[in-house]
């Protein structure tokens, strides 16, 4: 029968009668082999590589990567470094040497984070990469503890000076009399007393928690009472069921809470892509209200001021309220809209959904403000349109501004035959009010006397429109004697030409209403 080989350290099993002649020169190589496996040091070099994968081969004289009892990380560290370690039941201490935090693992489970420059005690199993020595019942460190994973106690933990990068639980009291640093979580189900605490992770204290230094707290903390004789830091979330005590300064630097003594102010800081924000929770914590601030693209600073006068509440989504002596900006409405009184909006005023009117609705100004309304309105008083109203007689080329009105009366008869020109307003052109895509509609009404006259162009910014579409495909070419002829005139702003011009397409028709006396 040949030989065969251990399972894990890979050492030559010999059979009886097997090797004759030969059989010391086996037996070194396996107690090399057991030697490598219990006292030497094997150094892995890394050289930039994300992954560095350690094996063990049968019958193997040493040095084997994957048998050292000691493993040395050197070379050049990558972000996300991984070392493999060979699938067999077995002791380390991994030294990480290197710039970065080292991932050790095998190929079945588990794996432990060694961060640069520490070093710990690793056992490699069936079930993946665990921790050596990572419970204890009573700690007694007078000087510096350091741990680079988890440490577990179930009565007191006394330490000198405490550094650990990974997790500290303790079932009883946590005393440190120097700094305690955990990178993980420091789980206190008693009293802790330290002198500075510094937790990347969360921070559970069931009791109570003197720091004679300053806190920071990267992760959450949640304690019973928190006395803090220097600054109390927390990036996460605080809960403290007791008293919270802090005589030095409390503030977040990587953005939530900060106690500015100069102006009295708490300011909730942004961070990132997230805007500073005040949440007011529900008694059972399931939802609650946020005070949220503008994003940093907006580039102002406001003020909100609280009701004054008599009691009052502020306005409620949900409850019916008045707004008395309210001026609105730019208002936009998704739902239903009801005024019962008047309204006036000095900016652009959106409805997406229904709006009621029942009083008057003032919206800018005459000259110059638009209301884009994209659902349905429904008016309960009359439609009236803004008409002018003029005296002077219709001749040559008459200016329609449509900024001022949709409808021109002239109560005098018509001296000649006329032109309408449709523009803004003497400053404004027609193009810069209509929009491409946007249709307008006017009506211009003149007296007529025995002579009988009619319009005879139409021009848009003073140039000619053509071709016009008149209703029944023919212009005018007289008027009403004696009555009053309506001209009705569309105007779709369809499209702007290669240059810049813009393109019209202009619908014409004229009415003509004799006098009739009853």
């Amino acid at each position: 029968m040949a030989s065969s080989a251990s399972p894990d350290l890979k050492l030559e099993i010999m059979v009886d009668g097997e090797n004759i002649g030969n059989w010391g020169d086996k037996t070194n190589t396996n107690l090399r082999g057991i030697e490598e496996a219990i006292c030497q040091t094997n150094d892995v070099t890394f050289a930039g590589t994300a992954t560095v994968t350690l094996s063990i081969t049968d019958f193997s004289d040493p040095p084997q990567s994957g048998r050292g009892f000691r493993l040395n990380l050197t070379g050049t560290g990558t972000a996300g470094q991984i070392l493999q370690v060979p699938d067999i039941q077995k002791s380390y201490i991994v030294n990480n040497g290197l710039s970065v935090d080292t991932s050790i693992q095998n190929s079945t489970g588990n794996s432990v984070t060694v961060p640069a420059g520490k070093t710990t005690f690793l056992y490699s199993t069936s079930a993946g990469v665990v921790n050596s020595i990572n419970t204890f019942t009573t700690a007694n460190v007078v000087g510096t503890f350091e741990i680079s994973s988890n440490a577990s106690v179930g009565g007191t933990l006394n330490i000198g000076g405490a550094t650990t990068s990974g997790n500290i639980s303790a079932d009883g009291t946590l005393n440190v009399s120097g700094n305690a640093s955990v990178g993980g979580t420091l789980s206190v189900n008693d009293t802790a007393t330290t002198k500075n605490i510094s937790a990347d992770g969360t921070l559970n204290v069931s009791s109570n928690t003197s720091v004679g230094g300053t806190l920071a707290v990267t992760g959450d903390t949640d304690v019973t009472n928190i006395s803090a004789n220097g600054t109390l830091d927390v990036s996460g979330n605080g809960s403290v069921g007791g008293t919270f005590n802090v005589e030095g300064n409390l503030k977040n630097t990587s953005g939530n809470l900060t106690v500015d003594p100069a102006t009295q102010i708490i300011e909730i800081r942004g961070e990132g892509s997230t805007e500073g924000q005040i949440k007011l929770n529900c008694r059972s914590n399931s939802h609650g209200q946020t005070i949220k601030a503008q994003d940093h693209s907006a580039g102002v600073t406001n003020t909100m001021l609280l009701p004054r006068g008599a009691d009052s509440v502020l306005v409620s989504e949900v409850a019916t309220q008045t707004l008395t002596n309210k001026t609105l900006g730019a208002t936009s409405v998704d739902g239903t809209f009801n005024i019962s009184g008047n309204t006036s909006v000095g900016g652009t005023f959106n409805v997406t959904g229904s709006a009621g009117l029942a009083g008057n609705v003032n919206i800018g100004n005459a000259t110059a403000d638009e209301t884009t309304i994209a659902g349905q309105v429904a008016f309960q008083n009359n439609l009236r349109e803004r008409t002018s109203i003029n005296t002077t007689s219709a001749t040559g080329t008459i200016n329609f501004d449509i900024l001022s009105h949709n409808v021109e009366l002239r109560t005098s008869d018509a001296a000649a035959n006329w032109e309408l020109n449709f523009r803004g307003n003497s400053g404004t052109t027609f193009a810069s009010t209509v929009d491409v895509g946007q249709t307008t509609s006017f009506a211009f009404e003149s007296s007529q006397g025995g002579t009988a006259y009619y319009l005879t162009a139409i021009e848009i910014d003073g140039t000619t429109a053509s071709p016009v579409y008149w209703q029944g495909g023919t212009a005018p070419s007289e008027g009403n004697v004696s009555g009053v002829d309506s001209y009705l005139i569309n105007i779709t702003r369809r499209a702007d030409g290669g240059s810049g011009t813009a393109q019209y397409t202009v619908l014409a028709s004229q009415t003509q209403f004799g006098k009739v006396d009853y």
